[in-house]
């Protein structure tokens, strides 16, 4: 991503209008960002949210989102464990809703993978072919990085 896109994201994320369109915007520019400005707008947009909290079906789909793409970032970025501490505690408080299981599932995978737990990351892959989204997190799987 050429700086100037850059300066423009982190101009339009940094106005602190957060909401269902800047939650979907930031789940869509995670990855194009470096990990620290990516994890301090993740924290931004869920402090938000925690403080004005929305059972809207599209806002918990990009919050969802958003957890699930800024994880895949942390693995792929080696991101230190809080990083990936604060977007599992992030979607976890995510309210029940049948819209964000898979992200919620995702989210499991990946705290299994950061605290090595390799029959419960086991579990979640057979739940994760068995229902048609592994290759969501394939080439992760098939890596033998640690976290």
């Amino acid at each position: 991503m050429s700086s100037q896109l850059k300066r423009k994201v982190k101009t339009v994320l940094g106005k602190n209008r957060w909401n269902k369109v800047s939650y979907t915007y930031l789940s869509q520019v995670v990855v194009l960002l470096d990990i620290d400005s990516s994890y301090i707008f993740f924290k931004k947009a869920f402090q938000s949210f925690k403080n004005h909290p929305s059972n809207d079906t599209f806002t918990l789909q990009a919050l969802g989102y958003l957890g699930v793409n800024f994880l895949m970032c942390c693995y792929y970025y080696d991101a230190p464990k809080e990083y990936y501490q604060t977007a599992i505690e992030a979607v976890h408080s995510l309210p029940i809703e049948p819209a964000i299981g898979i992200e919620k599932l995702l989210t499991n995978y990946f705290e299994a993978l950061v605290n090595h737990d390799k029959t419960r990351k086991a579990r979640i892959v057979q739940d994760l072919k068995e229902t048609g989204y592994y290759s969501i997190i394939r080439d992760i799987d098939n890596q033998e990085k640690g976290c």
